[in-house]
């Protein structure tokens, strides 16, 4: 009888124990990008605040141009983007720096003085003010490059994300209108070496976590320039226009990242109109690698045509390796 009891027993013991259900592998995240530029845009970010508040959000992505180009580098806009990023709070809001706050100030004079402004001290004060780990980030077991605060990585769900500052105006190396052009030189020489570089860790990183997927977050769109100077690339800076691309060297080593890591890959940026989820970054030459450009530049051009699409981006891994992104917009559908 003991045998047969204890038989019993273990049977009845295995049928009340309860297995931990599996982690879903899809989730999804909040990417916002250009905006705000007006009350409308601001209106639309509080829902957007109320909204991840009440869904299981992780974080959210800010593609940078919190502000308009087209108007002064106030610390007004400094103080407002500030306050946005304490309001998601306790939701971390990882930043990369857009043309609109740093690179373009130049076109304007500071109120303060009456000179036009530096765009690289500009890039101080957002390095100074926006290059820290938001709060909330320590669980994503977040983490800074060294040399170029403003780029950080962290991993939710094995899937390993990061932020590369790359910004347009052919990424700051075009109309530098004030500073010094060989000081503008080395510090666009650093933020390019730098950005190749981290580029180059985290997939390492990715690697060696056994990753299921990469996210890769900019302001840039940097296929702009593909097909046109994409064979050159810039070795300078200049007061006007040149005739280079400053993606080139950043768009081949995301290429070649994506090739001998073969699982997917995502680049997420704003800055252009278009609101799509493509594989166009590379072709067939790395087709696990996947381009979003996110909702957010939207407005109406010069001729009373409206363009892109006012919103904000809800992105979803599905953890499906034929179609491992979705994109969707969050008030638009």
């Amino acid at each position: 009888m003991k045998p047969l009891l204890l038989s019993l027993l273990a049977l009845t013991a295995a049928a009340c124990t309860v297995k931990p259900a599996p982690e879903p592998a899809g989730f999804e995240f909040l990417v916002v990008g250009d905006m705000p530029y007006n009350a409308s845009d601001v209106r639309m970010l509080q829902q957007t605040e109320q909204w991840s508040h009440t869904h299981e959000i992780p974080f959210v992505l800010h593609l940078g141009d919190y502000k308009s180009g087209g108007k002064p580098c106030t610390a007004n806009y400094d103080n407002d983007f500030a306050q946005l990023l304490e309001d998601f709070a306790p939701l971390p809001v990882f930043y990369t720096p857009g043309d609109n706050e740093w690179t373009d100030c130049d076109r304007f004079e500071d109120p303060n003085t009456g000179a036009k402004y530096s765009e690289l001290a500009r890039l101080t004060e957002v390095r100074r003010r926006f290059a820290v780990l938001p709060e909330g980030s320590a669980s994503l077991r977040a983490e800074q490059q060294q040399s170029l605060p403003e780029n950080m990585a962290w991993q939710h769900r094995n899937v390993h994300f990061m932020t590369v500052h790359v910004s347009g105006t052919n990424n700051g190396r075009d109309h530098v209108a004030v500073d010094d052009l060989e000081l503008a030189l080395q510090a666009a020489n650093a933020r390019e070496q730098g950005a190749v570089h981290w580029i180059r860790q985290q997939f390492s990183t990715a690697r060696a976590n056994q990753a299921e997927a990469v996210v890769l977050a900019m302001q840039a769109d940097m296929t702009v320039h593909a097909g046109f100077h994409e064979q050159t690339p810039c070795t300078a800076v200049a007061r006007g226009n040149q005739a280079c691309d400053a993606y080139v060297v950043i768009r081949r080593e995301i290429q070649q990242q994506a090739q001998r890591f073969k699982k997917p890959v995502l680049v997420i940026h704003g800055d252009t109109p278009e609101f799509e989820l493509v594989r166009d970054f590379a072709g067939n030459e790395a087709s696990n690698l996947w381009r979003l450009n996110a909702a957010g530049d939207a407005g109406v051009n010069a001729f009373g045509v409206a363009y892109g699409t006012q919103d904000v981006t809800e992105v979803r891994y599905t953890g499906d390796l034929m179609q491992p992104f979705e994109m969707k917009g969050v008030f638009t559908k």
